[in-house]
């Protein structure tokens, strides 16, 4: 009579070779550039809504003013003189990329008008900003995301 407790070898070898196709198929899908980008977009979107509620608490004008050069950064600034320049001791925050919480992700491009987004007091944007977009994308240009922003000023990620 056969022992029926414990495994054969063909089951453990059956269950083995499972595991292994489902971690292959998880590695693949897993890129932390990917899941970076997917982070760096919902902190953009914050930082531009942000900046918004920013201008209507504050009663100033307030800026996000994107850079390009090198993976990019943005500053988030409020004019507290009403001079209506964004200057160096103004500055709240900056977020630069390609270092720091984002060394995977880099600001591609952006349609903005002179690469900035200003909010009145009332928290309305100074510029059209209808349909013009921010794009980041990965250091390997694996992947790539557009930020659209509305007339309001409002972030829809694509």
């Amino acid at each position: 009579m056969r022992d029926s407790s414990g495994f054969s070898v063909i089951e453990l070898l059956i269950v083995a070779a499972i595991l292994a196709i489902l971690l292959g198929v998880g590695f693949v899908r897993f890129d932390p550039s990917r899941w970076e980008l997917s982070q760096a977009e919902q902190v953009l979107s914050q930082e531009i809504s942000r900046a918004r509620f920013e201008a209507i608490k504050s009663n100033r004008m307030v800026e996000l003013q994107f850079d390009l050069t090198g993976e990019g950064a943005y500053s988030l600034c409020v004019d507290e003189n009403s001079d209506q320049v964004c200057e160096a001791a103004e500055v709240i925050s900056t977020t630069t990329f390609g270092s720091g919480d984002f060394p995977r992700t880099r600001i591609a491009g952006t349609d903005l008008p002179n690469n900035r987004i200003r909010f009145d007091l009332r928290g309305i944007p100074t510029e059209s900003l209808f349909g013009t977009s921010i794009d980041l994308e990965t250091e390997s240009g694996s992947a790539t995301s557009k930020l659209v922003l509305s007339a309001t000023g409002r972030v829809e990620i694509q």
